[in-house]
């Protein structure tokens, strides 16, 4: 009994009949190949002889294979034994003899069932890298099948314009089939002049980007893109990994990215991001992405302005040089991820951002002198259930500007307060953690209050307190008796200033002020904004000073606090 191994061939024929259908001789054994993973295809191999009936001396290796989805069957053998018999296709199949099996291969056995390999003749892609493999590519893509193939190999691709061809696929064998990204343009782009929503996928890859000077992937144009199993060697320079972005005015949608790798190898270049969104960007997520910058790309994700409703879910990314995560967009949620160590900035900057979601993440590595989350004018944060681990001379867990509004902290783990300068610092209105053991462990809201006892007289200054109006705050100030923040103050009086004169009152903790009003003629009242936090054992009081003929007044007053 002899034993052949099939080879790869570039040649494929297409039948109408679904199988492989063969002729054989007697007493041969052949193995077709080792089958490697293929969900796409639900074909099934059968055969019989040539009455159309199986055969006792007609067996599959692995047994039970016939009838049987092909997908995961290793070392697939047909073993025609003790016979003359030869086996002949079904209605519509195709035959071959035994002359002809070394051609028979993966790239034949997919045409048969509905798809092409980049490697068959009529393609032509080079499998040693050594030829420019894009016009083969292009020409696979554009063949009208709707599932290509790129067998193991490594392949020289660029600028391969993708069809808007419903249910397209394009998947290889995982990271033995490998693209090398030449210079000039990415891989795979759509460029569609208007947004197309087609279903299509891209798996199973691997791409090295290091001489690649454009976007590896880029979907401007279209939608409803799944990739999945992906691999990326380096990051071009400037550019990404892969690109999301509508066109022409349109935003995309439903870009769905999972199990993607993205590792800098060997240094790396200076890539701006491994994922980007664009301005058109939205209603897209990641989830299970893993990348290491080696601190020479500046982002791990980045979501531009515009771009919004983007979900990163379950995600490992670190070691950029600026921040690992660079959001500027609306309405977009982190869940589960773990982010650490950026070299020069926070490990997480929300720049003009609005309605950002943080749930149940992990801020790993805050080196010396950053923070793990900076917000600069940003709208509505959410930080709920986060966990944060810096190193000494960190400067806070989470920091905003006076420019910000409502940076909510709500129940955070910050392992160690001593490694920060100040472990949150919200400047921004309406700001405020709660729930965080060492910083805010009531998470309530309350307020100190007083009134005084006599109509503080017009040109005196007077000081505030727990006992009404004194000469100094020393006999009068509140004693804070737990961390907090305060958040202003509210005073009111029962006769309004003359005219032309005015009562005008300043918040003071110790020494320093935290913000003033002034009651004019016709008011009576007027209100302080703070945002300041107040540390055991710290004086609070509010100063007055009423002009010269402003008249007498009874003060009442509160000053806000959250702790």
């Amino acid at each position: 009994m002899s034993n052949r191994q099939a080879t790869i061939i570039t040649a494929s024929t297409k039948t109408s009949g679904p199988g492989l259908y063969l002729v054989k001789t007697a007493g041969v054994t052949v193995t077709l190949e080792t089958w490697t993973h293929w969900p796409d295809i639900s074909q099934t191999i059968v055969i019989k002889d040539q009455t159309g009936q199986t055969n006792p001396n007609i067996t599959i290796v692995p047994p039970g294979v016939i009838g049987a989805n092909i997908d995961g069957a290793p070392n697939l053998s047909i073993n025609v034994k003790n016979t003359s018999a030869t086996l002949a296709p079904l209605a519509g199949g195709i035959s071959y003899t035994l002359a002809d099996y070394n051609q028979i291969s993966v790239a034949q056995i997919g045409a048969n069932l509905g798809w092409a390999s980049v490697t068959d003749p009529a393609y032509g892609a080079d499998p040693t890298g050594v030829a420019d493999s894009s016009a083969a590519f292009q020409s696979a893509v554009n063949s009208g099948f709707n599932v290509i193939y790129v067998p193991p190999g490594t392949y020289s691709v660029a600028n391969v314009l993708l069809p808007t061809t419903a249910n397209l696929v394009i998947f290889g064998t995982g990271e033995a089939s490998r693209i090398i990204q030449r210079a000039g343009a990415p891989v795979f782009k759509w460029a569609q002049a208007s947004m197309s929503f087609n279903e299509q996928t891209i798996r199973d890859l691997y791409f090295d980007a290091g001489a690649g000077t454009d976007n590896t992937i880029d979907t401007t144009g279209q939608g409803t893109v799944t990739m999945s199993n992906l691999f990326f060697s380096n990051t071009p320079t400037g550019k990404a990994n892969i690109y999301v972005n509508g066109t022409a005015g349109t935003y995309t949608h439903d870009v769905r990215l999972s199990n993607i790798r993205c590792y800098n190898i060997g240094g790396g270049n200076a890539g701006y991001a491994k994922v980007r969104f664009g301005p058109l960007g939205a209603d897209s997520s990641i989830d299970q992405m893993y990348a290491n910058g080696n601190f020479t790309d500046l982002h791990s994700i980045a979501i531009d302005p515009g771009a919004t409703d983007i979900q990163v879910n379950n995600s490992h990314v670190y070691n950029t040089a600026q921040s690992v995560i660079y959001n500027q967009g609306t309405y977009c949620a982190f869940t589960g991820d773990t982010f650490d160590f950026a070299a020069s900035d926070a490990i997480m900057r929300n720049l003009n951002a609005g309605h950002t979601t943080i749930t149940g993440c992990y801020f790993q590595g805050i080196a010396a002198g950053t923070s793990g989350i900076v917000n600069v004018s940003t709208t509505v944060t959410n930080i709920v259930n986060c966990k944060f681990f810096a190193a000494s001379g960190a400067v806070s867990a989470v920091k905003d500007d006076a420019a910000s509004v409502s940076t909510v902290i709500d129940v955070a783990d910050i392992a160690s307060s001593v490694a920060y300068t100040k472990i949150f610092d919200l400047q921004g209105t309406n700001s405020y953690a709660r729930a965080v053991p060492g910083y805010a462990p009531l998470g309530l809201s309350s307020f100190y209050s007083g009134v005084t006892a006599a109509p503080v007289a017009q040109a005196t200054t007077t000081y505030l307190g727990q006992l009404g109006a004194a000469a100094n705050y020393l006999n009068t100030a509140f004693t804070v008796g737990m961390p907090q923040t305060v958040t202003g103050a509210s005073i009111g009086v029962d006769t309004t200033p003359a005219a032309g004169q005015t009562m005008t009152f300043t918040l003071y903790d110790g020494a320093a002020s935290l913000g003033s009003c002034t009651i004019n003629n016709g008011g009576f009242g007027c209100t302080i904004t703070a945002n300041a936090a107040a540390a055991v054992n710290d004086s609070l009081y509010i100063k007055s000073v009423f002009s010269a003929t402003s008249g007498s007044a009874n003060v009442r007053y509160a000053i806000t606090y959250r702790g």
